[in-house]
């Protein structure tokens, strides 16, 4: 489903975009096409902000502030979808750097109203699209606000930051009887024992024991997914595909 797609931006983009209500904000003359085409390419950024303006824009109560924001050194597109108040989210930034792009999850938030709809599988389907256009390396995220630590988790992004596992881990011992806890223990210990501290923990291995949802719901953590690592990324397609 996710085939790399060739795209050049065409010269006119900033008015196709101006049209859609979005903003530019860039610091120099340069073009946002000739910067898309130079350091993004065959990032589809007309047909991503349709399809996102065409999940998100239903569900908005005011108009959204729209923007794509690019910067230089290092090179950095921002697209920035947000409605007054927050109710309504979204914000993503591709950074390029030692000729890599790296995506990052900034923010998404949708109304209680307007969750567990599906609207965030449809979010990531476009989104991913153009990682893959972009051949992207990494996304990289922090799970939390609302049901983020369970959701990502779930989507088979590994936590980085072993303290924060730590801090989830006891979260576990205080809340679960000891029959239920050893178990998640052993899978922390069993991890560790074999990668060094540094070693990105695979918290699916938590999310996928039904007791730990309501631990890990609530909980903030810093996330990482390899888009080049075969396994990771065909897991993460799975979960997105799921129904």
């Amino acid at each position: 489903m996710f085939s790399p797609q060739d795209h050049i931006v065409q010269e006119n983009i900033e008015q196709e975009l101006s049209q859609l209500g979005f903003s530019i904000e860039k610091s120099n003359a340069q073009s946002l096409a000739s910067f898309l085409n130079d350091h993004f390419a065959n990032f589809d950024i007309f047909s991503f902000v349709v399809k996102i303006d065409g999940i998100l824009g239903s569900h908005c109560l005011k108009s959204a502030n729209k923007k794509v924001i690019i910067q230089y050194e290092p090179p950095r597109l921002k697209i920035s979808y947000v409605e007054d108040g927050l109710r309504v989210a979204f914000e993503r930034s591709f950074i390029k750097q030692n000729g890599e792009v790296d995506v990052y999850h900034e923010f998404f938030s949708l109304p209680k109203s307007s969750q567990n709809r599906g609207i965030a599988r449809e979010v990531l389907k476009v989104s991913i699209q153009q990682y893959v256009n972009v051949k992207a390396n990494k996304i990289f995220l922090n799970a939390g606000l609302d049901n983020g630590g369970y959701t990502w988790a779930k989507c088979h992004f590994y936590a980085t930051n072993r303290k924060e596992v730590e801090k989830i881990l006891s979260k576990a011992e205080n809340m679960l009887e000891p029959a239920q806890f050893n178990p998640i223990k052993r899978i922390f210990d069993n991890h560790y024992a074999k990668h060094s501290t540094g070693s990105p923990f695979p918290m699916i291995k938590w999310a996928e024991v039904p007791y730990m949802e309501s631990v890990l719901i609530g909980t903030n953590w810093a996330g990482v997914l390899d888009l080049r690592n075969t396994q990771q990324f065909s897991n993460f397609i799975d979960y997105v595909l799921r129904r």
